[in-house]
């Protein structure tokens, strides 16, 4: 797509002519701005490089900031070189050598400044492109051109030349002053579009054609943003862009009063969320602490259930143990209560008998018979009998007794059969007794020295103790 950026679509005729040209050369005399009414914007653009002549310091540095790869060349084109004076007319490209052209400006209420420039001619011009073809040349100086067509006396023939033909900011025509000097070069005029004259070289006729009408649709173009065709355009759209920006302030403003107002709800929120989250936290303290507590107790409980639950094993234990001691107990109170039974009968039968007249006549018979009985005995009997008999005073007596009991106990076997005699005649009774022999086994004796007959039976087992109250029943019984 094409974009135009000169003041009168200039670039878009001679692209229409020239637009087959690969990277093609121009001449660009009075090229003011590199980018505001610029007829070679557009062949930069596409590729194009040539010759810009600019004697005002300002235009002149921003083509060279703009264009680093082109000549820039700071001077004036005249018939006359050397020094000149010009007329500066500040960011306008009305700037002019022509001293009656600077006072009509002057008049209008321009701003005219007086300098001095450098001057050359055009024929100096078109030696600093020497070897190369020169496309276009385009003169717009502002009611000069005469001065720079007169100065064109080389061979170089550019295809199609444009020259500014009005005087400046007017439709008077000015091409008379030199019209004649260009076509006697050999060309043809080819186009008048209101301001400029274009002319193609006799040596190219064949670009007359692209010069039959003005621009139109079909050259596909738009206008560069910089023209002077877009400034309603720009107008409008600046104030619809001020209008907009006043807007958007406006509503930038109130979303900002909106957002203050959502931040300090924000903050307030803020404040009591975390005013919340000590108070959660707070709770959580005291639910671990609670919940610590509770473990605690738990386990406490839990070894109380425990300890609980042994006891409880132990108490079946010992009721299953008591039961059973109980059932031991009736046995042996049923025995008891028999053997009771029977000794009381026995004691009944005895005293009945002892009683009765036949036993108190029969008395005298019966001690000849336990005298002649004693005869029959052995001498060992008759000793024993003496043993015996010396034995019963010394057991009587409260200090001898012990005596002799501690000295007879250095002969164990002695001791034992001594005892046995004792026992046995009744000189001893058996809650006197300082050993009772625990009949569990044959092997098995129970050593009960110094305990009383209460403690010394909690140490027999069951069977011991009925018969040790058996006997104990049974010397009751001799002692009544």
């Amino acid at each position: 797509m094409l974009i135009s950026y000169a003041q009168n679509f200039e670039d878009v005729m001679l692209w229409r002519a020239l637009r087959h040209v690969d990277q093609g050369c121009y001449i660009d005399v009075g090229a003011q701005d590199p980018d505001f009414d610029s007829v070679s914007r557009m062949f930069y653009e596409h590729g194009w490089r040539g010759v810009n002549v600019e004697p005002v310091d300002a235009y002149a540095a921003k083509l060279r900031a703009r264009r680093p790869d082109e000549l820039v060349i700071q001077v004036a084109v005249s018939d006359n070189p050397g020094i000149l004076q010009f007329f500066d007319i500040t960011e306008t490209g009305l700037s002019t050598t022509d001293a009656a052209i600077a006072e009509e400006h002057r008049t209008a209420g321009f701003s005219v400044n007086e300098v001095q420039v450098s001057s050359i001619t055009l024929d100096e011009v078109f030696d600093r492109v020497a070897g190369r073809e020169v496309h276009w040349l385009k003169i717009d100086v502002e009611g000069a051109e005469a001065k720079v067509i007169h100065s064109w006396t080389s061979q170089v023939r550019p295809w199609v030349v444009v020259i500014e033909s009005t005087r400046p900011l007017s439709t008077e025509p000015t091409h008379d002053q030199w019209d004649a000097d260009v076509l006697a070069k050999g060309y043809t005029f080819a186009y008048f579009d209101g301001l400029n004259r274009f002319y193609v070289s006799d040596a190219h006729p064949e670009l007359l054609s692209s010069f039959e009408c003005a621009p139109n649709v079909f050259d596909g173009f738009v206008f560069g943003p910089e023209s002077s065709f877009c400034l309603a355009a720009r107008v409008q759209s600046t104030a619809q862009i001020n209008n907009l920006q006043s807007e958007h302030q406006q509503v930038v403003h109130a979303l900002q009063l909106e957002s203050d107002e959502r931040l300090a709800d924000l903050k307030t929120q803020k404040v009591n969320v975390e005013a919340l989250n000590r108070e959660l936290n707070e709770r959580v303290g005291e639910l671990s602490a609670q919940q610590a507590m509770v473990s605690a107790l738990r386990a406490e409980l839990e070894e109380r259930i425990a300890v609980l639950q042994a006891e409880h094993q132990m108490v079946e234990l010992l009721k299953v143990e008591y039961a059973q001691a109980q059932s031991v107990t009736e046995a042996c109170r049923a025995e008891l209560n028999h053997f009771r039974h029977e000794a009381h009968v026995h004691r009944t039968t005895v005293l009945a008998m002892e009683n009765s007249r036949s036993w108190r006549i029969t008395a005298p018979l019966r001690k000849g018979t336990g005298l002649l009985r004693r005869l029959r005995h052995s001498p060992r009997q008759l000793l024993s009998d003496s043993v015996a008999a010396s034995m019963r005073p010394v057991l009587r007596h409260p200090r001898l007794g012990p005596l002799v009991n501690a000295a007879v106990k250095r002969v164990p076997p002695l001791h034992a059969r001594l005892r046995r005699m004792a026992q046995y005649r009744g000189m001893v009774n058996l809650k006197e007794l300082a050993v009772v022999e625990a009949p569990r086994s044959s092997s098995q004796v129970g050593h009960f020295g110094g305990m009383n007959e209460a403690d010394a039976s909690k140490h027999l087992s069951t069977r011991a103790r009925l018969l040790f109250a058996r006997l104990v029943a049974e010397q009751e019984s001799r002692g009544q």
